[in-house]
């Protein structure tokens, strides 16, 4: 019976250790400086165009938040008008959304129809990510030196 009460406080032991390390490192990886942002999604191209939309408005709001810039943020006038861009997509991406799912399981639709619908959204995944690209770039280039630096800390 002590052999098992051993073994018992052993593993909790382990299992504590272990799950301490877990927090930590988790922690550690999300809590980062400002060698990049904390919310590693915001440098994520996917996802909808409303997604995105969001992402760029968050993202501005990080980097004016901790360049320090309450008025006159550079980067909120580029997330705003991206926000908008991404925005005016969002409607066809649904529209896509609904063909996709009809040519899926609709019992008339058939192959030539899914690979159309298929294409279609994919195109507007694509066009949605490069515009969130060109976001990130216009972003960092409305920072002046001195606050990339900052940002960078």
């Amino acid at each position: 019976m002590r052999i098992f009460d051993l073994k018992s406080m052993f593993g909790a032991a382990l299992g504590a250790a272990v799950g301490i390390a877990a927090v930590s490192v988790h922690a550690h990886s999300n809590g980062a400086a400002h060698g990049g942002p904390g919310d590693r999604e915001l440098l994520s191209i996917s996802g909808s165009p409303a997604q995105l939309a969001a992402r760029s408005e968050r993202l501005a709001a990080h980097v004016c938040e901790v360049i320090a810039v309450a008025a006159d943020c550079p980067v909120l006038t580029v997330a705003v008008k991206a926000a908008a861009d991404l925005q005016a997509l969002q409607g066809r991406y649904e529209e896509g959304q609904r063909a996709l799912h009809l040519a899926l399981l609709s019992p008339a639709a058939d192959a030539d129809e899914w690979q159309s619908a298929q294409a279609a959204q994919l195109a507007l995944l694509e066009h949605s990510s490069r515009r969130y690209l060109r976001f990130l770039g216009e972003a960092a280039a409305s920072l002046s030196g001195e606050q990339k630096q900052r940002f960078a800390r």
